[in-house]
């Protein structure tokens, strides 16, 4: 980043030029904000950049069904047993 200039002194200047100073400097703050108002929504930037400020979230609803299978059906699970058959070994 190149160094600052140094501040000019504002004391010589006439009220016209002190108005037209504030208003480029207004007009430079603007420019600033909205940059800095910018993410991923309202601009071409990937979301991998918007950092943690804001996390997309999913446009999926919530549905009135419980999760799993349907009523009435009989799973099937492995049961461990105290006595196992065979016993494989996987190095």
């Amino acid at each position: 980043m190149p160094p600052k200039p140094p501040r000019p002194d504002l004391t010589h200047l006439s009220e016209q030029d002190k108005d037209r100073l504030i208003d480029a400097l207004f007009a430079r703050l603007d420019a600033v904000e909205a940059r800095l108002g910018m993410n991923s929504q309202n601009s071409s930037k990937p979301p991998s950049s918007d950092g943690l400020a804001k996390k997309t979230r999913s446009l999926r609803g919530t549905s009135d069904k419980k999760a799993g299978a349907q009523d009435g059906h009989k799973g099937t699970t492995l049961k461990r047993v105290a006595e196992p058959t065979d016993t494989v070994r996987h190095p």
